[in-house]
């Protein structure tokens, strides 16, 4: 699923949380990523931008890194709040994945490859 229109909202985050626009240019782009979660580094495909819960999530096909739970590769949800060293890479990954449910469950979804 791809949005024609992508806004920007302005709902609270972090003061170290990624921005948007790297959100956006990362999902866009197909750039893989990389950051720190739950104090475990992770490198990750982006694929979905949106609300679910109340929460600015990304959703992303987990490559590599840590996890405290399940294997690796792996779809995860991560809350944008809670997300540290943000960093784009300079490798892009092909495109979609299908997406199972609940992952494909969103409130709203903002932006997707």
């Amino acid at each position: 699923m791809r949005l024609n229109t992508v806004r920007e909202y302005n709902w609270p985050m972090a003061a170290n949380s990624p921005p948007v626009g790297q959100i956006r240019k990362a999902i866009t782009g197909k750039n893989i990523i990389t950051f720190t979660y739950a104090n475990l580094l992770r490198t990750c495909e982006p694929h979905v931008y949106g609300m679910a819960n109340g929460r600015q999530q990304i959703l992303c096909w987990q490559l590599s890194g840590e996890s405290q739970r399940g294997g690796i590769p792996e779809w995860r949800r991560f809350d944008l709040g809670d997300i540290r060293n943000f960093k784009i890479t300079n490798k892009n990954f092909p495109g979609a994945r299908p997406v199972p449910y609940p992952h494909s469950k969103w409130d709203r979804v903002i932006l997707s490859v």
